[in-house]
């Protein structure tokens, strides 16, 4: 572990052993939005998610997503310290994994979904890709990084420069990669961490604990894509939702936080309240802006999440 996330971890226990980062946290008297992704990575085991929901229901009130909205739109009165939680991408191991625990415990949250990748039975084209490019030798990775003018050959750094891509340029960039990868079949492994839930799962999960909310039709990076499309990928992913789980979808998460203005105007049509990724931070009345709510993103253990609830950006 390098110097300075050493530092900073010892920090965050000392912090946490002591009441520090609870008391610091507890002080401020906002609201905040968790966002998780997916759990059971072997970055981010079952038991460290367990020990957090655990940790935030001790010290925290826990409520859907729908309270904090409201205490935005009513404009006043004082945060008790709510905080709402959030899955993005609907991966499949939030339901086998993550909603056990929070069925159990009666713990409320919201799940992004992608209607469209969940009626094709896709991953989200960014993990599709990062797989397809890792098992290419780093001379085919370069080529391609030389052939679309991304720079380095690294799978990440490949994917991260496809998000900044026109749609159509993106979606070329993908069939080429795709091309190269004719053999690529998914290891069990792979599948545990990017499979999508299916309607049956999505349906199952109970509406008085869980809000479906919209993460567009297919994970399309908004600022990025023609005005037809935008429309396309906001309005229909919630008329998919709605059509398939028979449950209102009030709720929009932009895919990897990206949005401009007009993308926020799109949104503002088609739902009462959008999340963010960036930057991290509270969500407070008469301050927060309901199509851009802030978010605070997962730690990998108790120690720092707590840490995060009083200091959002570290």
């Amino acid at each position: 572990m390098p110097l300075k996330s050493l530092i900073a971890s010892t920090i965050h226990r000392l912090a946490f052993a002591s009441g520090f980062s609870v008391a610091r946290a507890r002080r401020h008297r906002a609201m905040r939005i968790i966002m998780f992704h997916a759990v059971g990575r072997p970055d981010y085991p079952t038991s460290v998610f367990e020990a957090q929901i655990r940790f935030l229901d001790k010290w925290f009130k826990l409520v859907p997503l729908a309270s904090i909205v409201q205490k935005i739109a009513d404009g006043k009165g004082l945060p008790d310290n709510e905080v709402a939680l959030t899955f993005d991408d609907g991966t499949r191991n939030n339901f086998t994994l993550a909603y056990p625990i929070l069925k159990r415990r009666r713990v409320p949250a919201t799940f992004f979904i992608c209607p469209g990748l969940v009626e094709e039975r896709k991953w989200l084209w960014n993990q599709d890709a990062r797989e397809r490019l890792r098992i290419l030798p780093e001379s085919a990775r370069k080529k391609i990084g030389a052939r679309w003018g991304a720079g380095s050959g690294s799978p990440d750094d490949i994917v991260e420069w496809m998000k900044l891509l026109p749609g159509d340029l993106r979606a070329a960039a993908e069939a080429d990669i795709r091309s190269l990868t004719p053999e690529f079949t998914p290891e069990e492994e792979q599948r545990h961490l990017y499979d999508l839930m299916n309607w049956t799962e999505l349906a199952s999960m109970d509406p008085d604990l869980i809000t479906i909310g919209s993460h567009t039709a297919y994970h399309s990076i908004l600022p990025n894509v023609s005005s037809e499309e935008l429309v396309f990928e906001v309005r229909e992913s919630r008329r998919l939702l709605e059509e398939n789980l028979r449950r209102p979808v009030e709720f929009f998460c932009y895919p990897n936080g990206m949005l401009n203005p007009g993308v926020v105007s799109c949104v503002q049509q088609h739902y009462r309240a959008a999340v963010t990724t960036a930057p991290a931070g509270y969500v407070l009345p008469g301050r927060s802006s309901a199509f851009r709510l802030p978010r605070i993103s997962i730690a990998q253990n108790v120690a720092q999440l707590a840490w995060r609830m009083h200091y959002p950006a570290s």
